[in-house]
This record gives C-alpha cells, structure tokens and sequence, in this order.
C-alpha cells in the first residue's frame, strides 16, 4: 500500500525519497575502514546530496515525458499535413488531367476550325474530338435556324445510337436538355435526367447519365446546342465550365465565319462579273479614282487621277501610295489604309512638282482581278476649301455681326425652344438663355399682365399666317425686363425656311421719349412763333390806340371830364401791352438786360419776398451750393421764373406744405443730352425748385408749357406763368425739366450756363432821366414801318414836338426817299435821324440798314421793335445802329430817345 503511495507521487519527490537512502548506504560502503564511517556526517551529508540528487533526476525525467509527449504530437500532425497534401495534389493532378485533356480537344477543335470550311464536318469533328475527353459518354450538336427549326444533328460515344437521336431530334422532340440551353443564358446542368429527361430515347434506354448543354452563339446570333453526358457528376469546376462554355464560343466564331464566307462566296461571282464594269467606271467617273493592292502599291488609276496629281499613267503604277501623299499626312493616311477606315477623311496630296493640295478620300475594300484591294475615290479639295474658308469667314464676321450688333437678336425653333440669345439680348432684357427656354417661358416673364399678354400672342400668331418664309414681320410691344422696369421693343422677325425664327428686338424706349421730346419742343417752337407773330401785331394795333390816347392827353387837362377816361383807354392799353410782352417772352422775343448774377444771392432776394406773398403753413428750405457758378442773366426774369414757379407750389399745398429750393454745380454729359432734347453739354448752376403739393398725372404735365393752358378757376390764372418761364429759360441759352407724379408733388429743374467771362455785351440804359418837360426839336425824321397806323400815330406825335416826319413803308421806299434826298430832291429832305421797324416784308429792317450806312456811313439810325433786344435785333445794333426803341411807342421814352441820340456828336 505504502510503495503504491509512492509510486503515485510525482517523480522529484519519488527519486528524492530514494536518494534519501541510497546515497548514504553509498557512503557508508566508500568510507569504510576510513575510520570516519560513524560520524555525524556520515549521515546527513548524503543525506542531502541523495535528496537533491533524486529531486534533479525527477525533475529531468519530468521534462523529457513532457518534450517526448510534445514530440509525438507534432509527427502526428505533420503526418496528417502531409496526407492532405497527398490528397489535394491527387485531386489536383486529377483536375490538371481533366483540363489538359479539355485543352487537348479544344486545341483540336480550333485546328479543325481553322481548316474545316463544311459546317456539317465541322461539327462532327467537333462531337468526336470531345467524345474522347474526361469521361463523356456521348457528345452531340444540334444546330438550328433563326425559326427554332433543327437545321445540322451530329454526335459521337453513343455506340450506335447516333441516329436514334438525330430522328428524335429531327421529329422535334422536347429534349430537356436541348430546350432549356436554348431558352436560358449559360450554362444548363442535368443532375437527375430520371426525372428531367423522361422524353429523351437515351434516358429511356439507361443510356444516358448526368449532363450538360450550352448555347453556340456568336454576336448575338444563336446557332444551336452543343450537349455533353457521362454516368458520374459531369463538370463541377469552374475552370471546365469556363473551357466548356469557350469551345462553344469557338464553335459559335467558326460558324460565323462559315456563313459569312457562303455569302461572300455568293457575292464573289457577282463582284467578278462586275469587275469590267467597275474598270469602265473607273475610268469614266468625276472622282479621280485610285487602285491599292494589299502592300501599298498602286496596281491601277484613271486619267484624272494622273492628271492631278502631274504624272504619267505609267509612271503611278508600281508607285507606293502613300508616295502621292504629304509628309505631313502620311502616319494619318498610313492608319486609315491598315485599319480599312471606310468613312471619307481628308489628307494633304503631293504632286510630282513637289506642290500639296487638299483631298478627301472614300476608300473601300473590293475584290479586283481576284484579289482583295482598297479602292479609293480621291477628290481634289483645293476650291472646296476655298469656299469653307470664305464661308468660315463669312460665319466669323456674322458671328461678330450678331454678337456686337447693337440690338438683341434670338432664333427660336419651330417647336419654340430658344436655341441662341447674343449679348445684347441679356444687356436689354436681363434674360438668360437658361431663363426663357421656350416661347412660352419668354411670353409670361416679358408680358405678364395676362390680357396684354395675350394681346400679343394674338397678334404674334396672326403675323405668322399672314406672312411667307423670308418676309420681314415688324411690331412694337411694350416688354417687362428681369428687373421689373419696362421698355418699348421694335420687334422684326423673319421665319426662316426650316420654320425657324429669327428676332430682332431694338429698343426704341428711348427713341420715343426723343421723338416726344422734340414734337414737344416743335409744337412749343410752333406755338411760340404764332404767339410772337399775334403779339407783334397785336403791338401794332395797340400803337394806335396808345398813340392817340397819348396824343388826346396833351390836349386835356387833368380837371376835364375827359382826361380820366382818356387814362382808363391808356390803362387799359398799357395792361394790354403788359399781356403781349408775357407772349413776348414765352416766344424768347422780349428785351432782357443781362449781366453776370450769383443765382445764390438772387435765390435769397427773391424768398425775402415769398415770405411776404405765400401762406404761412407752407414752410420754406433752402439748401445752397458752395461756390456756385456764375450765371448771365437778366434779375428781373431770374425772379419772375422763381415767383411764378413758387405761385404754382403754393396753388398746389392748399392745406401747407413744404417749399425746397436749391441749387447745385452740375455737368450735363453728352449721354444725358442724347436723351433730353434742347440740353447741351456743359457746365450748368442748377435751380431746383420743388413742393409736396397735390401733383400733376402724365397729360397734364405735357402742357403745362403751353399759353394760356391752365388746370386753375376761371379768373384765377392766365396760363401764361410756366410759358413765361419756359421762354425766359430757352433765351438764356438754358433748358428745363419738370418731374411730377399725382399725390407726390413736383420738382422743376432749370439749368443756367455758367459763363468764364467776367463781363457780357451789355446795353447802356436808354431810359434816362430828364427835365420834366418833354424834349422836342425841329430835325427831320424819317418814319419806316409797314403798318400805316403806326406811321400816322408815329407821324402825329412827333409833329406835335416840333419834328419834321417823312414815312416810307418799306424798306426798300426808305432807300428810294434816302436817294431822292441825295440827288438835291427839293420834296424830300435829307433825315437827321431815321427810326426804322425792324420786322417788315420785303426787305427787312437789318437790310434796310446795311444799305442806309452803305449810302451814309454817318446816319443815324434808331430801329424799332416789339420783340427781344438780344436777339435780331442785338445783331442789327451791332451792324450800326445807334439805339434801340420798344414797340409799342410810348411818347416820353421815344422823344427823350430821338433827342438824345440827335445830340450825340
């Protein structure tokens, strides 16, 4: 019991009991008779050698059963390694068969392929060069036409069954395995033919194992079947799948092949009885024809060609095509000729002389004399490329012409779609091509108030019937542009041959606002001329009246009865004279006393007095322009244009308001003139006057420069307050502006030049004053005026004073009594003095006076006129005349006038 313990102890302790006893025994034996075997040591010393000795050997057999163990698990597990090796390289071996045996077939079928040209032999030496490979048992091929129906049967391994199955075959029985190949993709396995293959006579006869079928195609074209079975699992790898499906394939090119080659064999007797035709043809056509045979070398050409090309017939043949071509083409013309490129592709040719010209070339693949060769047709692109080049250029400057033309252009489809805007078509409208990709696209963004929408595309459908293809359709629409704003579009549009349209779009917004503009500024002109023209002869009635009544005067005293009377007439006719000169000025043709003004210091005279004349609610602001410019003109008119322009603020803001006026230094460029009719460009001080008043709608404001046109009360206004300033402004050489909306008051803008002088041509102030007696004297004067009235009245009052009076009533009378007068005429006096009408028929007042100084550089002259001293008039003083007299006369002014210029030496 107690050995068996032990036995069951680890091995270190075990041999470290036992060298526990044998040791010391071992000692004892060694040191016997030594004298030393009783002592202490004897024991204990091997005692613990004997331990340790025992507890090293355990320890190490320990260790060896423990690498032995480990030792004879790894030869274990190398010993199955190495078995699997066996098996895989086995398996492998068996597979590397199975595929050379494949690659043997196939390497056999494609030799077949390359030499069998029969269809029927072809696939029988298919099915027995695959009879023999891995274990098949039979191989047969059903090749079938484009209606399903079998067409070729061929088979082998099937040990005399072959006919079995082609009459199977031929009698259209469903064969599973023929069936499915022909109905799916890939590739068909039969695993259980008992239960897939009942109607098969192989099947029925236990002749026929597992199987497998897959489709000869070829481009898409099916062929037939090709259908292989064997008694065991018939291919699983995918390597024999792949093989099986490629010489099917194979079996599919070949095929191809065949049928193609029947067709060329069908089409080569009828290119070889053509071929003569074809060498006629040749010989005759427009094209400069070209024969290559399959090295490059030109084998035939026709006469053109060789003219062409500079040469000799003779010479070209034999030559290397690509000889007659450019060094800069021949690469290009090389790959077209090797790739057998069909379609026409030009090249640069070489001529004998070492000149190149353009060629286009068609080439073609034919059968000449037996053998396979390209033709080619060559055209000569010399004047061709002439005309693209003129025609390219042509483009170029319609290109450029349709992109810088300074109006929008578009070409829409027949079908409506935009296909082109150029860029002022986006700069006018703000559309994108993107933006409007049809027409309807371009009618709801350009027109989208949908009732003038729809107005326009009536008239645009009416324009499209009743114009032809060619003709020019022209309308004028008002168009909404991207941002809102709206423009008036001249629209011509042409429909071209394809049905496409080509539009025109001009612009023409501004056109109109010039053309009003200057109709506006004609009617104005036209106005002022018939309100001139009534004004002057309104004068000459009023002398008459105002000439006697002065007369009458000087007859009475203020005690008679009659003189009051007699002052209400002249009240009366010099308030008459006061409405003519309002005329007067509205047509530019009354007297203006102008000299250089700062507008700024005016502007504050002038409200010092507003603020006495308007309401008190309406409240008044100025704002000043620093170092404003200096301005020619006349103070008087300055403040009549600010009093009336203020009158009309203060009748607008009946419950108050404000008042602004401004001024500014401004520059009127060229573009702003271009658009605002009578502006010149130049340095302006700007006068703007502006209310918050009631305003004015777009018709009222067209008139409201116009005589006598008013929107107050009757016996609240004349209508002559704007015309007036309208007049005073175009006489100053300046030009107004008026901005006004209903409901947001109205702004007037008057421009004055500012001069560089420091002082213009001023007049000397002809109304001097005087003792309070009235001047006479006993001269002659000579009267010229075409109104006898005038001359009586004229005539009259200056007789009264003393004068001597000779009248003429014309200009040309005038010279004749001048010359009467020179020639000792004891009738006629020579005048000291003539006062000659300025506006008269005939020969005219400034004529009349060249001739008078011409006769007598030293007569004095007066001239007389109802209308502006700066204008003929300013002239005619320039010329020579010595003074100027209004009409109509005033009896004090023209005395003291005559007297004083009588007086001057």
């Amino acid at each position: 019991m107690i050995i068996t313990r032990i036995m069951a102890l680890p091995s270190k302790v075990k041999y470290s009991i036992a060298g526990m006893f044998i040791f010391p025994c071992f000692a004892r034996l060694v040191l016997h008779g030594t004298g030393h075997e009783h002592a202490w040591y004897r024991y204990l010393i091997p005692l613990f050698v004997g331990a340790s000795a025992g507890f090293l050997t355990g320890l190490m057999k320990d260790r060896w059963s423990a690498l032995r163990e480990k030792l004879q698990f790894l030869v274990q597990e190398k010993t199955k390694d190495l078995s699997r090796e066996v098996m895989r390289r086995g398996r492998a071996e068996g597979k590397l068969q199975r595929l050379n045996t494949f690659l043997l077939a196939t390497r056999n079928i494609n030799q077949l392929i390359v030499r069998e040209r029969d269809r029927e032999k072809l696939i029988q030496g298919a099915c027995e060069c695959l009879a023999g490979a891995r274990n098949f048992q039979q191989i047969w091929i059903v090749l079938s036409d484009e209606r399903g129906g079998v067409v070729s049967f061929a088979g082998a391994g099937m040990k005399g069954d072959v006919a079995l199955m082609e009459k199977a075959v031929g009698n259209g029985d469903s064969l599973y395995c023929i069936r499915s190949a022909m109905e799916n993709p890939g590739v068909t396995l039969v695993n259980e033919p008992s239960e897939r293959c009942k109607s098969c006579p192989m099947q029925a006869r236990g002749a026929c194992g597992k199987a497998i079928a897959v489709r000869i195609e070829y481009k898409g074209k099916t062929y037939g079947v090709m259908t292989a079975s064997g008694p065991e699992s018939i291919i699983e790898d995918e390597e024999e799948l792949s093989l099986f499906c490629e010489l099917a394939s194979d079996l599919g090119f070949a095929l191809y092949g065949i049928e193609a080659e029947e067709k060329e064999r069908a089409i080569r007797q009828a290119l070889q009885e053509s071929e003569e035709r074809f060498r006629a043809f040749i010989g005759a056509t427009t094209f400069e024809g070209i024969i290559l045979n399959r090295e490059g070398v030109i084998a035939d050409i026709n006469d053109q060609f060789a003219k062409m090309y500079g040469y000799e017939r003779e010479e070209l043949i034999g030559m290397k095509a690509l000889d007659t071509i450019a060094p800069e083409s021949r690469d290009y013309v090389r790959k077209m000729i090797q790739e057998r490129h069909e379609e026409p592709y030009e090249a640069v040719a070489l001529r004998k002389d070492g000149s190149t010209f353009p060629i286009e070339v068609h080439a073609r693949t034919i059968n000449y004399r037996g053998k396979t060769v390209r033709a080619a047709a060559i055209r000569d692109m010399t004047e061709r490329k002439l005309v693209e080049e003129s025609l390219k250029q042509e483009e170029e400057k319609f290109r450029v012409l349709v992109e810088k033309a300074p109006f929008g252009i578009s070409l829409v489809r027949k079908d409506g779609r935009y296909t082109y805007v150029n860029p002022k078509f986006v700069e006018t409208f703000g559309y994108r091509l993107e933006d409007i990709p049809t027409g309807r696209d371009w009618f709801e963004k350009a027109f989208p108030d949908e009732g003038y929408r729809k107005k326009v595309v009536s008239t645009w459908l009416n324009d499209l019937k009743r114009f032809e293809i060619g003709q020019v359709r022209q309308q004028t629409f008002d168009v909404t542009c991207s941002d809102g704003s709206q423009k008036k579009i001249l629209f011509r549009s042409v429909t071209l041959a394809g049905g496409h349209q080509f539009i025109i779009y001009e612009d023409i917004t501004e056109k109109e606002n010039l053309e009003r503009q200057y109709q506006h500024a004609q009617k104005m002109e036209a106005v002022g001329t018939l309100a001139g023209g009534i004004a002057h002869d309104f004068n000459n009635l009023l002398q008459a009246i105002l000439g006697y009544t002065q007369i009458l005067l000087l007859d009475r005293e203020e005690k008679d009865a009659a003189y009051a009377r007699l002052k209400e007439i002249e009240k009366s006719a010099r308030r008459a004279s006061e409405l003519t000169q309002q005329i007067l000025t509205f047509s530019r043709k009354v007297e203006s006393v102008r000299r250089p003004m700062d507008l700024n210091e005016e502007v504050r005279q002038v409200v010092k007095l507003l603020k006495r004349t308007i309401p008190k609610m309406i409240e008044i602001e100025l704002f000043f322009e620093k170092d404003l410019g200096i301005i020619n003109a006349d103070p008087a008119q300055v403040e009549q244009i600010i009093m009336n322009i203020a009158v009309n603020a203060r009748d607008a803001m009946p419950e108050g308001g404000k008042l602004l006026i401004e001024t500014e230094n401004i520059v009127l460029d060229e573009e702003y003139c271009k658009t605002h009719l009578g502006a010149s460009p130049g340095k302006y001080a700007l006068l703007r006057i502006s209310d918050t008043g009631s305003g004015m709608d777009k018709e009222t404001l067209e008139h409201i420069f116009e005589p006598f046109f008013t929107t107050k009360d009757i016996g609240r206004g004349t209508g002559l307050g704007l015309a007036m300033v309208y007049g005073i402004v175009k006489e100053h050489g300046g030009y107004i502006m008026c901005y006004s909306e209903p409901g947001t008051g109205t702004e007037f803008k008057v421009y004055f030049p500012v001069i560089e002088q420091e002082e213009p041509f001023r007049m000397g102030d002809d109304r001097d004053g005087g003792p309070d007696s009235i001047p006479g004297g006993t001269e002659v004067v000579l009267l010229v005026d075409d109104e006898q009235s005038i001359l009586d009245t004229a005539k009259e009052m200056l007789g009264r004073f003393g004068y001597r009076v000779i009248t003429a009533g014309s200009g040309e009378d005038a010279i004749h009594t001048v010359k009467r007068a020179v020639t000792g005429d004891k009738d006629t006096p020579f005048p000291d003095i003539v006062i000659l009408d300025l506006s008269m028929p005939g020969m005219g007042g400034h004529a009349c006076l060249e001739r008078l100084l011409e006769m007598h550089p030293d007569m004095k002259i007066v001239i007389a006129s109802g209308y502006s001293v700066n204008g003929a008039a300013n002239n005619t003083l320039k010329a020579g005349a010595k003074g100027f007299i209004s009409k109509p006369y005033r009896l004090e002014e023209m005395l003291r006038k005559v007297r004083r210029i009588l007086d001057e030496k």
